[in-house]
């Protein structure tokens, strides 16, 4: 049996059910009393109170990190200016890379778990919709890049590598087979980068990328870079190079276009074991020595010609890791010099194949003698001397004059912020492969990329910088920040997790504010 009660207090009225039960356990009738609301004096209705339960959860902590470090990096500034429809959206699949780097059908289902609005889903079809139609709109990509460069005030010195993305495609005519170097069997598109150089004052960011069919070669590429260099009117004091991009007609083309280049010399070149030779003296000398970067190196410079044009060979030299490399070559010999003299030879032709088929690459170093029709074989001196000369060491070819040995080691070692991007493209954001099959839909793919390349190298930055990779590593730093949760409740309403002791601990690392507003917009 069920009735309602009213209770009035402080000039209020209160209203309560009432329900009527036997309790089995004490055999006497009770009452169970249940709050229904307030009653209106004027309209005489009841004002039920809902209570505060929730009815959904939802991540928002790595969502708040990246939306912070979009404003920080002033990403979120450029993206918005350049594609102001589709901005948010195209944030939210950097995001998704950055957090899940998984494929684009899992991105629905990663939306519904997420803090973001129900009209910004996208089911796999829309997601290939939406990347076609960035792809095709190369105009507002390159409208990115002018917007990006300017607002980095891009100058001093950039890094430009090039690395292969495989692919399973069959409609994309960059897909060719050239060199890969992750050594896959597959087509691939090769992606050209150019990084600003870190410092004191700047992050190593991503600056802007070209696709190259797969078949290019470094050297071919050099053009292309001149020309993006021109293009976006980046005001660099100097191109820093990988080997790759050593060669006569580059050294020609930049010196021509004006620009200052540091590029590792080949030591497979004619040239390059003249310059090791020349300057052996002068940097074994004690007075060439020199502390860098906690190490000790030794350094000569010479003023060379390659073809026609004028530069300067700067050679260091590591002379821990030569005694180190020199050591490890000379115990390999011994050991194969031994095994050589324990066999049976009948012919030379016998001895010359074993020596094949046991040393393989090492094979330059003998010489095969017979003496009493017996075979031996014997050190070849010019050989080894001119595999030690290379030893632990490094030739950087500039045109400038004003750089001094440490400025241009300096620049050069800086360069492996390149190669870091692209192991965190290829790991980061998971994209050894390329799962798109149409060249329009891998070049929105790559740009949606490449602006998550941008967030992981600021992000990668920091947590160096605050020593951060000693407690976690990045993907451990969002599994941190997606436990906390905004719930919401039956009232309409929203409340927000607690927020843990580490997370609190990123959020100042970051400078990011521990006030997490409950927004589903990115600005």
């Amino acid at each position: 049996m069920s009735y309602t009660v009213e209770q009035t207090k402080n000039g209020k009225t209160y209203v309560y059910k009432i329900d009527s039960y036997w309790d089995k356990e004490k055999k006497q009738p009770r009452q169970k009393r249940i709050y229904l609301g307030r009653k209106d004096e004027v309209t005489g209705e009841v004002k039920t109170k809902k209570k505060k339960i929730p009815v959904g959860s939802y991540s928002i902590g790595s969502l708040h990190f990246l939306k912070e470090i979009c404003k920080q990096s002033n990403l979120f500034k450029v993206i918005k200016k350049v594609f102001q429809e589709d901005y948010e959206q195209i944030l939210h699949l950097c995001f998704f890379k950055i957090i899940k780097k998984e494929p684009y059908y899992f991105y629905q289902s990663w939306c519904e778990e997420s803090y973001i609005l129900k009209d910004t889903f996208l089911n796999p079809l829309s997601v290939s919709k939406l990347l076609g139609e960035i792809g095709q709109d190369e105009r507002n990509i390159q409208n990115f890049f002018y917007e990006w460069i300017k607002e980095n005030k891009t100058s001093g010195a950039v890094m430009f590598d090039i690395t292969s993305i495989s692919s399973y495609g069959t409609k994309n005519e960059f897909l060719e087979r050239g060199y890969n170097r992750d050594k896959e069997d597959l087509d691939q598109i090769n992606l050209g980068l150019l990084t600003k150089a870190s410092d004191q004052k700047n992050i190593g960011l991503p600056v802007c990328y070209r696709i190259y069919p797969g078949s290019i070669t470094d050297v071919v590429t050099l053009k292309n870079i001149t020309d993006l260099v021109k293009k976006y009117k980046l005001n660099l004091d100097c191109l820093v190079m990988d080997k790759g991009f050593y060669s006569l007609e580059n050294i020609k083309e930049m010196s021509i276009k004006g620009l200052k280049y540091i590029v590792p010399m080949s030591f497979s070149t004619k040239l390059s074991k003249e310059v090791l030779i020349d300057l052996n003296k002068k940097i074994l000398s004690p007075s060439s020595s020199f502390v860098f970067s906690e190490s000790v190196y030794s350094h000569a410079k010479k003023e060379i010609l390659i073809g026609n044009t004028k530069c300067f060979a700067h050679v260091y030299l590591d002379k821990k890791r030569r005694a180190s490399q020199e050591n490890r070559l000379i115990k390999k010999i011994s050991e194969l010099e031994d095994k050589f003299s324990k066999k049976q030879y009948s012919t030379a032709n016998e001895a010359k194949t074993y020596l094949e088929e046991t040393l393989k690459s090492r094979k330059k170093y003998f010489d095969i003698l017979k003496k009493n029709s017996k075979f031996s074989i014997s050190r070849n001196e010019k050989v080894f001397e001119g595999e030690i000369l290379k030893m632990g060491s490094l030739i950087l070819i500039t045109n400038s004059s004003d750089m001094n040995r440490d400025d241009i080691l300096s620049l050069y070692r800086k360069k492996d912020c390149v190669e870091k991007v692209f192991l965190s493209f290829k790991h980061d954001v998971n994209e050894k492969r390329s799962r798109t099959h149409s060249l329009i839909n891998m070049r929105g793919s790559m740009f949606v990329n490449f602006l998550s390349l941008i967030l992981i190298t600021w992000i990668d930055h920091v947590m160096k910088e605050k020593k951060l990779y000693k407690k976690m590593s990045k993907g451990e730093l969002y599994k941190i920040l997606d436990r906390l949760k905004l719930y919401e409740l039956a009232t309409d309403e929203t409340m927000l997790g607690e927020i843990s002791k580490k997370q609190k601990d990123i959020f100042s690392a970051f400078k990011i504010s521990k006030n997490v507003k409950p927004s589903k917009k990115i600005g």
